[in-house]
């Protein structure tokens, strides 16, 4: 577990890279708490990994962290095979 600035964890942290007919695009999932905060924390961290990753974000993908993203994604489904009854979703 990664501990970020505040204490929260971070659960789980992983990319992917996913090749397609436009060429590759890399694909990272976070597990957290709070999504929201996970992302603050990242856009002010003075963490050396945390400053070159948002360097890397911004000339790669000219993705500004410090900069608002828009509204969070619609989760349409969250299954688990640990906890069946919980995810089912209406």
């Amino acid at each position: 577990m990664l501990r970020l600035g505040d204490g929260k964890v971070l659960a789980r942290q992983g990319v992917w890279l996913q090749q397609g007919p436009d060429g590759p695009r890399e694909i990272m999932v976070m597990e957290t708490d709070d999504p929201a905060r996970a992302f603050e924390l990242m856009a002010t961290s003075p963490e050396p990994f945390d400053v070159w990753l948002r360097g890397l974000l911004l000339d790669t993908y000219k993705l500004d962290l410090a900069e608002p993203a828009g509204p969070p994604p619609e989760q349409i489904l969250d299954w688990s095979a640990d906890e069946p009854e919980e995810n089912a979703r209406s």
